[in-house]
């Protein structure tokens, strides 16, 4: 297996777990918060899902100019989002307020998921050593793909497990 194989699987396996946090949950288990600043297991899922959107469309591909599924599908509508909100910097009355149907949750990470394999046509082992940023010269592509996957969507990942547990779910195993 080589690298572009291995970061595809990292990938695909997000999208898999983050489906499986989230089945069966309730309204209530989705808007949960333990506290008026925490994030709740719903704004967390779109979160994520807008991170693999983003991997998906321009990040895997290169190509910053790609249109989001976000954007292009009129995905923010069906969520009444602004076009650019991600949820990186919302405060907690922002958070508090974005109340998302699982429904809609779930089928916006399908869209996303259905798109992912064609991100990674073409990439190369290669590619992933290519230096995007001259100033970042530890960062190479790869490793950028990597800090993704292995740090920024399993922290959320986890985020959402934790937040089951408060809320008395088991672990899935």
């Amino acid at each position: 297996m080589n690298g572009v194989a291995v970061l595809k699987l990292a990938l695909e396996s997000v999208s898999r777990e983050l489906e499986r946090e989230l089945d069966g949950l309730t309204a209530n288990h989705l808007v949960y918060r333990p506290t008026d600043e925490a994030n709740t297991i719903g704004f967390t899922a779109w979160h994520i899902i807008r991170m693999l959107d983003g991997a998906a469309t321009r990040v895997v591909p290169r190509n910053d100019d790609a249109p989001l599924i976000w954007e292009r599908d009129g995905w923010y509508e069906r969520f009444g989002m602004e076009a650019e909100d991600s949820g990186t910097g919302f405060d907690g009355e922002q958070v508090g307020a974005f109340n998302p149907d699982l429904g809609t949750l779930l089928s916006y990470s399908r869209a996303v998921g259905a798109e992912m394999p064609a991100a990674f046509d073409g990439l190369t082992d290669e590619d992933l050593d290519v230096i995007p940023n001259p100033e970042q010269p530890n960062m190479s592509f790869g490793r950028r793909l990597l800090v993704f996957f292995a740090s920024h969507t399993q922290y959320h990942l986890g985020e959402i497990r934790y937040l089951k547990g408060l809320q008395g779910m088991p672990f899935p195993r």
